[in-house]
């Protein structure tokens, strides 16, 4: 890395040095154990990543409860049980020389029974055209305790030993539906217009404040900038999103685009280079940090889009 000198140099991150600019971003392995807990496997893999020079490797998708991850063995957070197995694994990502970073969320009526023996909800009814389950829409009383899940799932994070808490907002999932007026169709308090679509977000970061007025300066966001569908989320749309976290001191956010059915037109952005623009734009929005990502294939690549500011 001696010729890549942005690439190499540090960064503040929340209260977190970081000590480069190279990010592993979230990765799931679906190899937990039955209940959700971490595995010697999962240790393992990132404790890998880990020792290759990464500034921070990012744990990817683990969700807040049973009925919230999208496949049999994927990681769950939040109960007792997981608590051992989550200290181990942020200590050897921290051990092996990296921050070690969580990302969580909630599948949400993107599910599929098939892989996770779970009912799936969401905000109102909404089939995924590839898989053709209709989800269950959710009572007032379950949302309430989805947003209690992802907060004591955060908390625990933290407690775990994991120095950053990337809270997933794109890709369709349970959050990003609820702010999408394509996805979500209520006329209670958590649909209709857009300060009502973003209550769900709204109330966790407010019951964490609750818990710790300065939790979510050390927190990061998956937000997408484009879901390739009329009644989706943009980054023209998501500005309200962008202000209320940047008001809540957020520590970076991480750009991505489209939701299960657009999957298409989001590889092919992607492989466009897209992803990068997305950055850029993001960018001029916030003074947040920006991860950048998408078929960024080599630290060389990366040391581009720095000299070139898309970051």
């Amino acid at each position: 890395m001696n010729n890549y000198k942005i690439s190499k140099s540090e960064i503040f991150l929340g209260d977190n040095k970081i000590k480069n600019r190279i990010v592993s971003s979230p990765i799931s392995t679906n190899m937990a154990n039955d209940d959700g807990s971490v595995t010697k496997n999962i240790i393992s893999y990132f404790g890998n990543l880990a020792s290759n020079e990464i500034g921070m490797v990012t744990v990817g998708a683990s969700s807040v409860s049973k009925e919230g991850g999208d496949a049999l063995n994927g990681m769950h957070i939040g109960k007792k049980i997981h608590e051992n197995g989550l200290i181990n694994l942020a200590n050897e990502i921290q051990d092996k020389g990296s921050t070690p970073a969580i990302q969580i969320f909630h599948v949400g009526a993107q599910g599929n029974t098939n892989y996770s023996n779970e009912r799936i909800v969401g905000p109102s009814k909404y089939v995924v055209p590839d898989i053709g389950i209709e989800a269950e829409v959710l009572e007032i009383e379950e949302i309430l305790k989805i947003e209690n899940d992802f907060v004591e799932g955060i908390i625990q994070a933290f407690d775990c030993g994991f120095k950053l808490v990337e809270i997933h907002l794109g890709h369709g999932y349970l959050l990003h539906e609820f702010m999408s007026s394509h996805m979500n169709k209520r006329s209670d308090e958590y649909g209709g217009d857009k300060i009502n679509r973003l209550r769900i977000v709204t109330n966790i970061l407010s019951k964490l404040s609750n818990k710790s007025k300065s939790i979510t300066k050390n927190m990061g966001a998956r937000i997408s900038a484009d879901d390739f569908i009329d009644g989706g989320l943009d980054l023209r749309e998501n500005r309200d999103l962008i202000n209320i976290l940047d008001d809540n001191n957020f520590a970076y956010y991480s750009v991505t685009a489209g939701i299960y059915e657009t999957a298409k037109q989001k590889y092919i952005q992607m492989k466009e280079g897209s992803y990068w623009e997305y950055a850029y734009n993001l960018k001029k929005m916030t003074k947040t940090p920006v991860i950048a990502q998408g078929n960024i294939t080599s630290v060389e690549m990366g040391e581009t889009l720095l000299k070139k500011k898309y970051v």
